[in-house]
C-alpha cells in the first residue's frame, strides 16, 4: 500500500518569526493575542504570516482608537455644506474603532488653525484639510508630515510642499476646470466683447488656479474676448451684484458678453442681470439648487461641478489605506469634475430640505 503524504499544515511559527524578523514568542503575542505587542511589530507579523499561507483567522491589526482630524473654514455655501453631508454620510460606513474629529475655524484666523494643525488636543492618524495656500499653513502642514502622518487636502491643493510623501491631493485639477470655463465661454461668446471674472477669497489656491486657467484659455484661443482684472468678492451676493451691474453699466466700445465667477455669490449676479435684462453668457461652480433653476431658466450657461462626494471618498480611503484598515489605495491623480447644462442637469436636490 502506497505511503500517504502529509499535508501541509502550514508555515510553522519560527518560520514566521524569521519573515517578520523577531522571536517566535512575539508571533505567538500575535496570533493568539495574548500579550502586547506595538503596532508596527503587529502589522509585520501578521503580513508575514498571510504571505507564508498561513491557515487561520488573523487577528486585527488595529488595537485601540483611529483618529482622523477634518480642519475646514466656516462658510454658509453650499459647497461647503455639502462636503461636510457627504463626510458624515462616510463616517456611518467606518469602523467603531475610526473616529473622525471635524474642526471649523474662521478662514481667516490662520495662527489658531497653524495651532491646532501643528498641536492637536489627541493622538492624531490622519488630517484633511480645506485650508488657505499661505507660507504660514503649508509650514503647519509640512510639520504634520514629518512626523509620518498622512495628510490630504481637500477641494484646494497646496503649493511648494515638494516631494514629501504622505500628502495627497483629493479635489479636482483647478486649473483645467478654469480653461474648461474659459473654452466654453469663448465659443458661446461669438463677437468682440468684454468678460467679467469674479473669484473668491484667491487665498485658496483652488480659485487662483481657475482664474488662471480660465484667463489663459481665452489668451490663447479666442483674441476677440478682453478679460476685465479679475475681482475678489469673495462669496458675497451684494458684492457681485455691485460689481456685475458696474460692468454693464459701463461704457465702452465693446459690450460684457460674459461672466465668469469661481465661487458663490451668484444670487447677486443674477440679479444684477435681471435688473438690465440684457443675455450675458454666465458660467459658474457647483450644481447647487439655485444654479439648476439659473440652468432652467436660461440665465446661466454651463455649471462645473467638483463632486464633493468624490473628493470624501478618494481622501477616506487615502487615509485608511495608509493606516492599514484597507489594502487598496486611491488613483493619485485629481478627482474627475462634471460639466452641467440646461440639457442635462439632474433634479435630484442638491442639499436636502432644512
Amino acid at each position: 500500500m502506497p505511503e500517504l503524504k502529509r499535508r501541509k499544515s502550514g508555515p510553522r511559527l519560527i518560520d514566521i518569526a524569521q519573515a517578520a524578523g523577531v522571536g517566535i514568542a512575539t508571533v505567538n503575542r500575535v496570533l493568539n493575542e495574548s500579550g502586547k505587542a506595538s503596532a508596527s511589530t503587529r502589522e509585520k507579523v501578521i503580513q508575514a504570516a498571510r504571505q507564508l499561507g498561513a491557515r487561520r483567522v488573523m487577528p486585527d491589526v488595529h488595537r485601540g482608537l483611529t483618529r482622523f482630524d477634518f480642519v475646514f473654514a466656516r462658510s454658509q455655501t453650499p459647497f461647503f455644506a455639502r462636503l461636510q453631508l457627504a463626510l458624515l454620510r462616510h463616517m456611518q460606513l467606518l469602523d467603531r474603532r475610526v473616529v473622525v474629529h471635524r474642526h471649523a475655524f474662521h478662514p481667516q484666523d490662520e495662527a489658531q488653525i497653524a495651532a491646532f494643525i501643528k498641536k492637536p488636543p489627541h493622538r492624531r492618524n490622519g488630517l484633511m484639510v480645506v485650508v488657505h495656500d499661505t507660507p504660514l499653513l503649508r509650514e503647519a502642514v509640512q510639520s504634520v508630515l514629518k512626523q509620518g502622518v498622512p495628510v490630504v487636502t481637500l477641494m484646494s491643493d497646496l503649493g511648494d510642499m515638494g516631494a514629501m510623501g504622505g500628502l495627497h491631493y483629493a479635489g479636482i485639477n483647478n486649473v483645467q476646470a478654469g480653461r474648461s470655463a474659459g473654452y466654453f465661454a469663448g465659443r458661446l461668446c461669438q463677437q468682440p466683447g468684454r468678460v467679467l471674472v469674479l473669484g473668491n477669497d484667491l487665498s485658496y489656491r483652488a480659485h487662483r488656479d481657475r482664474t488662471n486657467g480660465f484667463l489663459s484659455a481665452l489668451q490663447q484661443r479666442f483674441a476677440h474676448l478682453d478679460c476685465l482684472p479679475v475681482v475678489q468678492i469673495g462669496d458675497d451676493a451684494d458684492r457681485a451684484f455691485a460689481t456685475v451691474q458696474a460692468a454693464l453699466q459701463r461704457q465702452q466700445a465693446l459690450p460684457l458678453l460674459g461672466i465668469y465667477n469661481s465661487g458663490a455669490g451668484s444670487h447677486g449676479i443674477a440679479a444684477a442681470l435681471r435688473k438690465h435684462g440684457r443675455p450675458v453668457v454666465w458660467v459658474g461652480h457647483e450644481l447647487t439648487d439655485e444654479h439648476r433653476s439659473h440652468l432652467v431658466n436660461g440665465t446661466m450657461d454651463l455649471v462645473i461641478d467638483q463632486d464633493p462626494d468624490g473628493q470624501i471618498l478618494s481622501g477616506m480611503q487615502y487615509l485608511l489605506h495608509a493606516n492599514k484598515w484597507v489594502d487598496a489605495a486611491p488613483a493619485l491623480r485629481p478627482t474627475d469634475f462634471r460639466l452641467y447644462c440646461a440639457e442635462n442637469i439632474t433634479h435630484q436636490a442638491y442639499l436636502p430640505s432644512p
